[in-house]
């Protein structure tokens, strides 16, 4: 049908509008997907180095290397050991979302309909975002999953307390949507005005 409105891979659609209301869901659902996503796998590797440590084969042929853990000490535990650096991304991964729906809340400033609406869906959004936490509170009551995410602390804070990040944020997009509509038009010079 010629009546439907076609969506970029960009987030608008033909008119131009953004589509920020399904884009805040991706980023909700991606903050906790990715989260125990790399829980899970730096609890994986914490378990699999532990099995590791407790395999040993002497070679006391080989001039190079003595035993197994020696072999696994040169090749494999410095790759075990990056847990720290996945941390980091779980982190990096959380601040750059927020920094892209800041982005998004800035372009739809341009659009005054949108800012009503971004207050509605603010309010749906940290409803949401309470479901959310509940889900991942729940998770964290089972041992296996609060071993999981024991490596990453602040992930952990973020999503206990998911409901207040995800207002103050939406509360800061919207200021910035605000702030853009009201910001006065630059100087455009016309071809008419030419001197």
């Amino acid at each position: 049908m010629a009546d439907e409105i076609q969506y970029t891979d960009a987030g608008e659609n033909e008119s131009g509008n953004i589509n920020i209301f399904g884009g805040m869901g991706k980023i909700l659902i991606g903050i906790l997907v990715v989260g125990l996503l790399i829980g899970a796998i730096i609890f994986a590797m914490t378990t699999l180095k532990t099995a590791l440590l407790q395999v040993n084969i002497d070679f006391s042929e080989t001039a190079q290397y003595s035993d197994l853990q020696e072999i696994f000490g040169v090749y494999l535990y410095p790759i075990l050991d990056m847990t720290g650096f996945l941390s980091f991304l779980c982190h990096l991964y959380i601040v750059l979302l927020i920094i892209g729906f800041w982005i998004m809340a800035y372009q739809i400033g341009t659009k005054p309909v949108y800012l009503g609406l971004s207050v509605l869906f603010l309010i749906i959004v940290t409803y949401f975002s309470v479901l959310i936490s509940n889900f991942y509170v729940d998770l964290t009551e089972s041992p296996v999953v609060t071993e999981l995410v024991s490596e990453l602390t602040y992930y952990h804070f973020f999503m206990s307390n998911f409901p207040w990040f995800v207002f103050l944020i939406g509360l800061v997009g919207i200021l910035i949507s605000l702030i853009n509509f009201q910001k006065p038009p630059t100087n455009e010079i016309k071809e008419n005005e030419l001197y």
